[in-house]
């Protein structure tokens, strides 16, 4: 898949970022100012965080999302068993906006949006 190559990158420096990364959940969002405010002393333009549903709803609710980024990948998931979810539900009335699409070999389509008014 198109990705792959952006992951084996992303292993590979992993050990350099090691230090100048911060993991926060959805019960320290509170100090979500202090951060930014960190990240962009530090010459950050850009903070993208990669979740599940507890964070990504907390910044969800609080407004702190500039852009939504997806990837569909062309596979089903399930099988037997119940399909479980982590976390609390992203709320249902943030409204996105379409700001691109793009599609990759394999059926890979990434799809961006921005938080609308």
């Amino acid at each position: 898949m198109g990705f792959q190559p952006d992951v084996a990158l992303f292993y590979r420096l992993a050990g350099t970022w090691r230090e100048d990364v911060t993991l926060a959940g959805a019960d320290t969002i509170l100090a979500q100012e202090a951060a930014l405010a960190a990240l962009a002393g530090r010459g950050a333009e850009v903070v993208r965080v990669d979740s599940g549903g507890a964070l990504n709803g907390a910044l969800l609710s609080e407004r702190l999302v500039d852009e939504v980024s997806l990837l569909v990948h062309p596979v089903l998931t399930g099988g037997h068993g119940e399909h479980r979810r982590h976390g609390s539900a992203v709320p249902s009335d943030v409204p996105l906006e379409p700001l691109a699409e793009e599609a990759f070999d394999g059926g890979v389509v990434w799809l961006r949006y921005r938080l609308g008014p």
